[in-house]
């Protein structure tokens, strides 16, 4: 009788136990959430966040604050987010480098891809090859003919070691033959105040942070790394073009979750945040910034295509024998 009773406390304490788990999950959420962009303000991956924030708030009836957590091409944020709770309050807005591309570049990442779950892809966008308005260098061939003639004579600056901006520089060299010097930043807004002051020459930069440079003549587009040429920008060539067919490199920014959020909300999550790029206002901004819609895959087919890009992106660093502190 005894053990009986004891059982029955026990699938009774259980039961409550799964109750109170379910019902944390459908209130979420029960607190002010935290987007957190592993990059400095102004980057496309900054003004992606701060468009969401605004309308998933609206959304949830809760503060959505973005936060900057910037340092090791991404990484730090990153690191905090895999980390945090996995109550869905902490959300990780970066490229998807930060899963696909830095386990394969970084032997000792802090944190592994399995410590993140892909939520869902929010925006894609190339990335554009500039200069400031009065350099003398006005194409890419120039580039290319300058290289030649005094190979490292040009500097090309990135958004920090690793970053996309960064690969895109080493398969431009690769691609060209040229010996551009890379200078990294601690984020693309600053390397774009100093291309604009002429300390540097070039940069690869993501579209949402250069157009109002190019729309107010501050910057001059060289190239673009889309397969195809912008509509918004229909007089500078694709380097696919110019240099080497297949030299393309396309910027995609996402939502990540640290592992273990209960997969009630990281569905609940989805949903909301593919209503709000899909809101004719948001598409517009996107369109405004020359950025596509991202991909809307469920979670489970978003992280099976990072797996899949991780594989590919491994194999590219390995053979190329490519690797950071």
């Amino acid at each position: 009788m005894h053990r009986r009773k004891l059982v029955r406390r026990l699938v009774a304490g259980l039961t409550l136990l799964a109750g109170t788990l379910t019902a944390s999950a459908t209130d979420f959420p029960t607190k002010p959430i935290r987007i957190v962009v592993p990059y400095a303000t102004g980057g496309g991956s900054d003004i992606f966040a701060r468009v969401i924030a605004q309308k998933l708030s609206e959304r949830l009836s809760q503060p959505v604050v973005v936060e900057n957590r910037v340092g090791a091409g991404g990484i730090i944020g990153a690191d905090h987010v895999a980390k945090s709770a996995p109550d869905g309050h902490t959300l990780l807005l970066a490229s998807v480098g930060i899963y696909d591309l830095s386990p394969a570049l970084y032997p000792k990442l802090p944190y592994k891809a399995s410590d993140l779950i892909p939520v869902v892809e929010i925006a894609s966008s190339p990335l554009l090859m500039v200069t400031a308005s009065g350099s003398s260098v006005k194409s890419i061939q120039d580039v290319i003919s300058r290289e030649k003639q005094r190979p490292g004579a040009l500097s090309m600056a990135s958004a920090g070691a690793g970053s996309l901006t960064h690969l895109a520089i080493m398969l431009l060299n690769e691609s060209a033959g040229t010996r551009l010097q890379h200078v990294p930043y601690r984020g693309g807004g600053a390397a774009l105040v100093d291309v604009m002051g002429g300390q540097v020459d070039m940069m690869f930069i993501g579209t949402p942070p250069a157009m109002p440079a190019i729309a107010d003549g501050r910057i001059r587009v060289l190239a673009v790394t889309s397969a195809r040429r912008v509509a918004s920008l229909p007089d500078a060539p694709t380097l696919a073009e110019s240099v080497a067919s297949g030299l393309t490199a396309t910027s995609e920014d996402a939502i990540f979750l640290p592992a273990g959020t209960p997969s009630q909300i990281v569905a609940m999550l989805h949903r909301e945040i593919t209503q709000v790029i899909n809101l004719p206002d948001v598409r517009k901004r996107w369109t405004d910034l020359g950025a596509d819609r991202g991909r809307t895959l469920a979670p489970e087919q978003f992280r099976a295509a990072l797996d899949r890009s991780a594989a590919k992106w491994g194999k590219v660093v390995s053979e190329a024998n490519i690797k950071l502190d």
